[in-house]
């Protein structure tokens, strides 16, 4: 009853197929209002169906049956960061690179490496 609405059911499966996306990056997919996303975002939370986590700097939103411990949630969460998932990338392809390689090599500030 609670997917009866073909966006909440949109929403609701995007969170699904992509646990940990946040607020902003799930707007651009379902192409939503702010506000719009909002109320079915609270709506699908209060009926227990998702689960709104805050990592710092993003508020990321899980299915609730999602089979991810937290620590999980933390690295799902973490990977979905561009700058992060690129970085990772690198080093695993180049496991011996400093600080200085990855901000030339990937185009970022030594500070943002760090």
């Amino acid at each position: 009853m609670e997917l009866e609405l073909e966006l909440r059911r949109k929403i609701y499966n995007s969170i699904k197929k992509h646990p940990g996306i946040h607020f902003r990056e799930l707007e651009r997919r379902v192409n939503i209002a702010t506000g719009n996303l909002q109320y079915h975002l609270q709506y699908l939370e209060k009926k227990n169906l998702i689960k709104s986590e805050n990592d710092g700097g993003y508020v990321r939103y899980f299915p609730k049956d999602c089979q991810l411990d937290e620590n999980g949630k933390k690295i799902m969460s973490f990977l979905r960061r561009k700058t992060s998932r690129h970085i990772i990338l690198y080093l695993l392809s180049k496991e011996s690179a400093n600080n200085k390689d990855i901000a030339k090599d990937l185009n970022l500030s030594p500070s943002t490496v760090s």
